[in-house]
């Protein structure tokens, strides 16, 4: 690294850390607006409401660091653009690949950040700041009635209700996997049942042993069955976890666990490769908004700002987008989750080859 690479990456720092604390500041107020209603109707502790802005901030920042990266590279090429010493730089002979070669580095290891928060930070923090939604704010405004939820309980029992009545805790298509290692030893159907908090009442269904290999061994029918759960109630109606409050490798055990008995829980398999590609987008923003930069020449000082928010912004909807055609089966889970990256990343390349041929 060289004193022109260090001088780019140390006119990114200002840029970077403005656009982290506005995002949050934005972000943030939106989440207080959005619960302000509720919190004065349900008298939610103002100790609670802090702790659960708190729980959002990690969430938030998987957010706000690509974006922090694209704002920061746009303002300081462009900065550079306009000055005319980017087209110095590029006179003596170092292309704009070159000086954005420390810019993708660093979107990298933005990246590598981003998901390591979102894989070992955000599920927590974002199942602790569900638990006080549920507990303070929705405790009295539950659905009635809920379809296609699973939640794990205890010893390694993953549960499978096709609706649920919480009125009269009546369920319909129950499964249960009892798990050994990471391989059902048992699968329990049953077409209905009552939950209780002891035990479950479980009617018309069958009971399948199966061994290591995942063959069945033996199977029997019942017409109905106590099935103890030890208050597997409680878990499922205040530790149920989404998609958010889990990490990849959580995704991936429940995935396998129900693939094994032939159900595909396709809107899954896209949230665990949005995991891994949302986070990247940083580096792909290094790229992008290097190829943007040039614009800035012609286009004043406000053409960073205004193309750093149009390209994010077009980058989220393209990927919620793309994610809803992954959840209908049009497009398969990787490439739902990659599309964006991949289209985004070959417009910032096509666009540096172009800045180049224009000097």
């Amino acid at each position: 690294m060289d004193s022109v690479d260090r001088y780019v990456l140390k006119g990114l720092a200002g840029p970077f850390a403005a656009c982290i604390a506005g995002f949050l500041v934005v972000a943030l107020s939106g989440e207080l607006f959005g619960l302000m209603s509720l919190i004065i109707e349900k008298r939610v502790p103002a100790g609670q409401v802090s702790r659960l802005l708190v729980y959002k901030l990690p969430e938030l920042m998987v957010t706000a660091i690509p974006v922090g990266v694209l704002f920061a590279v746009l303002m300081e090429l462009g900065r550079m653009a306009r000055d005319s010493e980017l087209t110095v730089v590029q006179v003596s002979g170092r292309s704009l690949a070159r000086v954005s070669a420390p810019l993708v580095i660093l979107g990298i290891a933005a990246s590598i950040i981003t998901y390591g928060l979102n894989e070992y930070v955000v599920p927590e923090t974002n199942h602790k700041s569900q638990q006080i939604i549920r507990e303070y704010i929705l405790k009295d405004v539950m659905p009635p009635a809920e379809q296609e939820i699973f939640f794990r309980g205890t010893d390694d029992r993953y549960f499978y209700l096709g609706y649920v009545n919480r009125s009269t805790m009546r369920v319909q298509d129950i499964l249960v996997f009892e798990l050994d290692g990471s391989k059902p030893s048992k699968v329990i159907y049953a077409s209905s049942g009552t939950m209780g908090p002891v035990a479950w009442e479980l009617q018309d269904g069958v009971i399948q042993e199966m061994d290591s290999q995942g063959f069945t061994v033996s199977q029997i029918r019942f017409d109905r069955m106590l099935y103890t759960v030890e208050d597997e109630t409680g878990v499922f109606l205040g530790e149920q976890r989404t998609t958010t409050e889990m990490s990849r490798a959580d995704i991936r055990e429940i995935v396998e666990v129900y693939r094994a008995s032939g159900i595909d829980l396709r809107s899954f398999r896209v949230d665990y490769e949005f995991k891994l590609s949302l986070p990247f987008a940083a580096a792909v923003f290094a790229v992008v908004g290097a190829g943007c930069s040039l614009g800035a020449r012609k286009h004043g000082r406000f053409y960073s700002l205004t193309v750093s928010v149009a390209l994010a912004f077009a980058y989220y909807v393209i990927s919620a987008v793309l994610r809803s055609l992954g959840n209908e089966g049009l497009l398969s889970p990787a490439a739902a989750a990659w599309a964006a990256n991949a289209f985004f990343g070959a417009l910032g390349v096509g666009l540096i080859v172009r800045g180049d041929r224009l000097v």
